[in-house]
């Protein structure tokens, strides 16, 4: 199981980086909880390719709230599933 908690960003919070140490060495089914009100875009955007690129399938499950960036994160799953009560928000990014 990977946690992906907090604020998506390069220099604190989750990161490209922490989730390529993260993934680094696993293979198999992978379990994401996502609780993120999101970030910067771009980190998004490459940890869902690093998501999709993963050998096995990816599961992430939404068990607060996810928002803005981390809804791109989640994209990059196989499959997705929201906890009762979850929020999962997007907004225009304009």
């Amino acid at each position: 199981m990977l946690e992906i908690f907090g604020d998506i960003h390069e220099w604190w919070g989750q990161s490209l980086e922490t989730l390529a140490w993260d993934l680094y060495g696993r293979t198999g089914p992978l379990r994401v909880l996502l609780n993120s009100a999101g970030g910067d875009l771009l980190q998004g955007v490459a940890m869902c390719n690093m998501l999709k690129a993963y050998p096995g399938t990816v599961t992430v499950e939404i068990i607060g709230l996810c928002a803005s960036a981390a809804t791109i994160i989640a994209s990059g799953a196989n499959k997705v599933k929201i906890h009762t009560g979850a929020f999962y928000m997007i907004h225009n990014p304009g």
